[in-house]
């Protein structure tokens, strides 16, 4: 699974459309989970949440095989002490 963090403060549609875009492209053959904070933007090819409890956060990351952010240092320390592969947008 996919983890897709766009963090709580900011919205970041554009990164949520494009991750969406690149599933219909068929440019991605894995599951995703997407919290997407303040977001207006609602994917259709995977589920998403609002907001996570850290405990929810931390599960979804620890499940993940790969994280797409943005560039928050926390979700860039989190990817690099889990040895979690990350791609910061």
């Amino acid at each position: 699974m996919i983890f897709l963090t766009v963090g709580t403060q900011f919205p970041f549609d554009r990164l949520i459309k494009a991750v969406d875009n690149a599933c219909d492209k068929g440019l991605v053959d894995e599951e995703i989970f997407a919290q997407i904070g303040e977001s207006t933007y609602i994917p259709r090819n995977f589920k998403t949440v609002s907001f996570l409890t850290k405990n929810q956060f931390d599960r979804h990351l620890k499940q993940s095989s790969s994280i797409i952010g943005h560039a928050g240092m926390g979700i860039i320390s989190l990817a690099l002490d889990n040895n979690k592969p990350l791609l910061v947008m």
